[in-house]
């Protein structure tokens, strides 16, 4: 659509879309103190709109909509995210040669539908890029064990993501890593429950160390502070836990319960186990909490595993916090994820 308001193929919007466009528009100019005029037929014919506006009027319009187009494209943004490949396929054929943006910004959504849609958005982990390969996320966050929910940053994520296996994966972390401390120290301060006050001290220890160049006793620390919380909140035995985190699937899990079981389907892998002597096999090269308490083992404590125990504190801890904050709202002191 040129701006005329003539569609590429000399049509014109039909009568009624143009009166709903014309009087929700003239509702918003209205609102910030510019009056709109209906103008004479041929006038009316040649804007498409049913008004005319001055130049410093538009401008004043477009600031009016510009936090509300905002909003609502950045809610819409995040909840429909994985169909948006398929829906621009469809349209692509199906409204070829038109141009409908300036339409967009007149329509008017429900209220209650924008709030819901608000909301979806906020289940959906912040720092996680548009468009994220559910698949490479799935396999990050569960067979590699990487935490990616609240920490690291987006472009961080990013790269996570691209990365073709574990090591390249940790790799990247480690090539970040005062971005990766940065935002766990941010992490940190998001979490102000009294219930993980002590373990926020420790894990804020644990990076100190990991910044001051000290990785082992950073990894030590870290892996202390997680298992401890997580034994805490939800349950002591091991492989309860690893059962209760198991995740097989991003694209199964309910949009509500979505940031809370990405965040800890890492621990699955954290609480890999073997034991020095006893497990036939190597011993595991990605963060194990076993072989960290009870091997101490030089070739386990790795700048990597360092980098990933104090990730994993960091986020755990937060995600904890919103369990927490869950299981009171519902009344249910053992209420998890399922």
């Amino acid at each position: 659509m040129n701006r005329r308001g003539r569609t590429g193929t000399g049509r014109r919007p039909c009568p009624q879309i143009r009166d709903v466009i014309s009087r929700s528009v003239s509702r918003l100019a209205a609102s910030v103190g510019i009056v709109t005029e209906s103008p004479t037929e041929d006038d009316h014919e040649d804007s498409g709109f049913g008004f005319e506006l001055s130049e410093e009027d538009r401008q004043r319009l477009a600031e009016a909509l510009a936090p509300m187009t905002k909003e609502l494209s950045e809610a819409l943004g995040a909840a429909v995210a994985p169909f948006a490949a398929r829906i621009r396929e469809q349209w692509a054929e199906t409204f070829s040669g038109l141009d409908l943006r300036p339409l967009l910004p007149a329509f008017e959504f429900p209220p209650e539908l924008v709030e819901r849609l608000r909301r979806w958005a906020g289940y959906r982990p912040s720092n996680w890029p548009p468009g994220v390969d559910v698949d490479r996320m799935t396999t990050a966050i569960t067979v590699d064990g990487i935490p990616l929910v609240w920490a690291p940053r987006e472009d961080v994520v990013a790269d996570v993501l691209n990365a073709t296996d574990w090591t390249a994966r940790v790799a990247v972390l480690v090539e970040h890593q005062d971005a990766v401390i940065e935002d766990c120290q941010a992490v940190l301060d998001e979490v102000t429950s009294p219930t993980y006050e002590g373990k926020v001290l420790l894990a804020r220890q644990a990076l100190n160390a990991l910044k001051a160049g000290h990785p082992q006793p950073a990894q030590a620390l870290a892996v202390v502070v997680t298992e401890s919380a997580v034994a805490r909140a939800i349950h002591p035995t091991y492989d309860r836990v690893k059962n209760k985190v198991r995740l097989a699937d991003l694209e199964d899990v309910h949009i509500y319960e979505l940031r809370l079981r990405a965040a800890l389907a890492p621990l699955h892998r954290f609480y890999t186990e073997w034991t020095e002597g006893k497990t036939p096999g190597d011993m595991p090269k990605a963060l194990s909490r076993h072989v960290t308490v009870h091997s101490a083992a030089p070739e386990h404590f790795t700048e990597a595993n360092a980098v990933l125990a104090v990730l994993t504190a960091s986020t755990v801890l937060r995600a904890l916090q919103e369990l927490e904050e869950v299981r009171i709202a519902w009344k249910d002191p053992t209420w998890l994820p399922k």
